[in-house]
């Protein structure tokens, strides 16, 4: 299936209502985050052709993980690309001084991997 599945307006509707588009209260900057994540993941499902099973796998992942984001954070990359992305935001701005201190952490996933227990 198609990526283009995730645009239709059934999909778009429900991404709307789960992010909360149309409701009252709260940060209209962070319903729009949340929206365009939540789609972003419907979009990895399809074009990975993610099933149940892995789906759910990953969630219990993240669940049983909580505890340690601060390590599944860096160790997923995702803490260096934020320093990288400010840095590149500040040589835009023009703005010197170096780059930010790089994060402490290595780049290492989590000892529990949940990809080992497909």
């Amino acid at each position: 299936m198609d990526v283009s599945f995730v645009k239709t307006p059934e999909i778009q509707q429900l991404l709307d209502r789960a992010a909360g588009v149309n409701e009252s209260g709260g940060s209209p900057r962070l319903k729009a985050i949340m929206r365009d994540l939540t789609e972003s993941v419907m979009e990895l499902i399809v074009r990975h052709d993610i099933s149940e099973s892995e789906f759910w796998l990953a969630m219990k992942y993240l669940s049983d993980s909580a505890g340690e984001i601060g390590l599944i954070v860096p160790g997923t990359g995702l803490e260096h690309f934020l320093d990288l992305y400010m840095d590149a935001k500040d040589a835009e701005a023009g703005l010197t001084g170096g780059p930010r201190a790089p994060s402490k952490a290595p780049f290492t996933l989590p000892a529990r991997r949940w990809w080992k227990a497909m």
